[in-house]
């Protein structure tokens, strides 16, 4: 019985070695781009998420910051009169004289910040660009700032049974003061980093 010789050549297994190689990269390569894509996709959607509530937020702060900035003068004369009197706030209803100063009520607002939480957990962020995410970060943290001062504002007009009303007005005066240059702020964040989204992804908000 004859045996049979099997040649290989070495060509041969190096070609079948460099297609197997060729064909795992190609997979490789095609699922890379698929995730990119999807990655892309999800990014959109979430960039389109925050520009609507920024959008929404951008819009109700404007129209609060307008009211804020009267009611900020209008205690800042208030302070600037008992200082040059020497008088003081000496009856008890401490909230009526706020109410004269401010006859719609001490003007707060709760910033929405539900889709930049949504896409801080969402893989997708990481594509990114940094100054993108930077940028969007300083808008939200100057949201929280905000969101700070509205409240230490609010703990300085909740009035105890004694004390000295004309230390309040002045420290409300004073927290205004942070108020009122926030807002600016803020709302000059707004109208450079929104534009450049609607732009880098082609996201437009609804007017």
């Amino acid at each position: 019985m004859k045996r049979l010789r099997v040649r290989i050549e070495l060509g041969d297994v190096i070609v079948e070695m460099l297609s197997i190689v060729v064909a795992i990269l190609l997979a490789l390569a095609v699922n890379n781009w698929q995730e990119h894509v999807k990655q892309e996709t999800r990014l959109r959607e979430n960039v389109a998420n925050i520009m609507r509530e920024l959008d929404v937020n951008q819009r109700a702060l404007a129209a609060l910051a307008t009211r804020n900035e009267a009611e900020a003068r209008a205690v800042d004369r208030e302070v600037a009169k008992l200082e040059r009197s020497g008088e003081q706030i000496d009856f008890d209803d401490f909230s009526t004289f706020f109410r004269r100063t401010a006859p719609d009520g001490l003007g707060v607002l709760s910033l929405q910040d539900v889709a930049w939480s949504v896409a801080q957990s969402d893989r997708s962020l990481a594509i990114m660009p940094a100054g993108e995410r930077i940028a969007l970060a300083g808008v939200y943290e100057g949201q929280e700032q905000l969101r700070t001062y509205y409240g230490r504002l609010v703990s300085t007009l909740e009035i105890p049974e004694s004390g000295d009303r004309f230390a309040m007005l002045a420290s409300a005066d004073l927290e205004f003061g942070d108020i009122i240059a926030t807002e600016r702020s803020l709302l000059a964040a707004y109208r450079r980093v929104i534009p450049v989204l609607s732009a880098r992804y082609g996201v437009t908000t609804s007017r």
